[in-house]
C-alpha cells in the first residue's frame, strides 16, 4: 500500500505541489535530500490520497491531477535529455 506523508494531511489540497512538498520535507528530520527518493515519496503520497476513502472527492481528484502533471514533467525532462544527448553526439562527430 502506498505511504501517506503528513504534508497531504496538513496542507489544503489546492496548495499541493511538488515544490511545496519538498519545502515541507526539507524541514522534516527524515529528509534525505535525494531527488529520486523524495520524488518517489511525493508520488506515493499522492497515490495514497487517491486510494484512501478518507479523502474527499476533491482531494482525490487533486491527487490524480498532481500525479498526471508529475508524470508529464518526467516525460518532458527525459525527452529534453535525449535531444541534448543527440545534439552532443553530433558535435562530437
Amino acid at each position: 500500500m502506498a505511504s501517506l506523508d503528513n504534508y497531504m494531511i496538513q496542507t489544503p489540497a489546492d496548495e499541493w505541489s511538488l515544490l511545496g512538498f519538498l519545502k515541507y520535507r526539507k524541514e522534516q528530520n527524515d529528509f534525505s535530500g535525494l531527488k529520486d527518493k523524495e520524488h518517489y515519496r511525493y508520488q506515493m503520497s499522492l497515490v495514497a490520497v487517491h486510494l484512501y476513502n478518507k479523502f474527499t472527492t476533491v482531494e482525490r481528484t487533486k491527487a490524480q491531477y498532481c500525479l498526471d502533471n508529475f508524470k508529464v514533467s518526467l516525460i518532458v525532462k527525459h525527452r529534453k535529455e535525449e535531444s541534448f544527448g543527440k545534439v552532443d553526439l553530433l558535435k562530437v562527430s
